[in-house]
């Protein structure tokens, strides 16, 4: 199977609007054989961003259940297509920025173009999960405030991914959302950094310890990887909790 990062698109025309007509870009994804701006010099082979923060954090916590994955925060897509590729029959993101919503529609348009069979079941929608008409195979892009998700519209889970994404909640929202989803989820994956943050949702390693309540248990840690060399190294770890509900 062709690599992410090296996505070609056959008998294609040119990709309309082009890369740069949607903005700034957060997750490097090459379609086309064009590359998308990371967010920092070297964030594309490093392994704090990218698909190094997918194989490195994400990855290795990936339960074996399969069947239905969210992210929440999903920006353009990149690990939407990474949970495809790891077997997951429902893939769903959520992602309330307008110019990031609009990068993933672009690149999930793409992938599903250069592999139907893969990514053709991603459907793409403007209105939450369980509205009527969408299948119970469908993957889902929804527009919408992550604070405000209704996380009774989306499907039983085997896994939310949280990645770097928590701190961007305010600190009450954050642990209303956080003891909710215990009721939705078997596990959540937690990726977060070593420092403080403007809005005050937790981000340090004893932070999301404290906000995963006693209706979590946390089943192993990635307490980081070596950043000596990295072009853009973080002070970055990962973790997997398992609700007790």
């Amino acid at each position: 199977m062709p690599s992410l990062l090296q996505a070609q698109l056959p008998n294609q025309p040119a990709a309309t609007p082009s890369l740069e007509a949607l903005g700034s870009w957060y997750q490097a994804v090459e379609i086309e054989g064009l590359g998308t701006p990371p967010v920092a010099s070297g964030a594309e082979d490093s392994r704090f961003y990218n698909l190094g923060k997918w194989r490195n954090f994400i990855a290795p916590l990936l339960p074996a259940g399969r069947d239905a994955f969210c992210e929440l925060g999903s920006n353009a897509s990149l690990f939407l297509l990474c949970a495809a590729q790891a077997g997951f029959r429902r893939v769903i993101g959520v992602e309330p920025d307008a110019e990031w919503h609009g990068q993933g529609r672009f690149v999930l348009d793409h992938y599903a173009a250069r592999d139907p069979r893969l990514y053709g079941g991603i459907e793409l929608v403007k209105a939450r999960v369980g509205d009527p008409g969408h299948g119970v195979n469908d993957s889902c892009l929804i527009e919408g405030s992550c604070e405000a998700l209704d996380l009774a519209t989306l499907p039983a889970l085997d896994v939310m991914l949280l990645s770097n994404v928590l701190y961007w909640i305010e600190r009450e929202a954050s642990q209303a959302f956080i003891h909710q989803l215990a009721d939705k989820a078997r596990y959540a994956i937690v990726v977060s950094i070593e420092q403080a943050t403007e809005r005050g949702g937790p981000a340090a390693l004893a932070d999301v310890r404290a906000a995963f309540d006693a209706s979590w248990i946390e089943r192993e840690i990635i307490a980081g990887v070596a950043r000596q060399g990295d072009p853009a190294p973080r002070r970055m770890f990962s973790l997997l909790f398992e609700s007790r509900r």
